[in-house]
């Protein structure tokens, strides 16, 4: 019983030490996003998204409205800060709705 408590205070100790170390490793330096975001929509299809300061990259998204199908997901480039708008384009005869940006650091 004596052995079996120590193998698992020895594993635990294990345990603990991994986290930390993993913990340690996939924190990383501090990274900053980008700022100054706007996001709109351009036409009854297309939605846009610019940033226009800090560091990182951005992309427009939106979600499509398919007449009689499932709605679908569509992305822009992504860009650095200052580079102008990431456009998400549906197909022509859908509709964009629910729309935004998502940030890289």
């Amino acid at each position: 019983m004596t052995i079996t408590r120590g193998i698992g205070r020895l594993a635990a100790a294990a345990t603990l030490a991994t986290t930390v170390v993993s913990v340690l490793v996939v924190a990383g330096p501090a990274t900053a996003a980008p700022s100054g975001c706007n996001t709109g929509r351009s036409t009854g299809n297309t939605t846009w998204a610019a940033c226009s300061s800090g560091t990182g990259q951005y992309r427009a998204y939106t979600w499509c409205d398919a007449f009689f199908a499932r709605d679908y997901k569509r992305y822009g480039p992504w860009l650095s800060p200052g580079q102008g708008r990431s456009i998400a384009a549906c197909n022509s005869s859908d509709y964009a709705y629910d729309y935004g940006y998502a940030t890289l650091s």
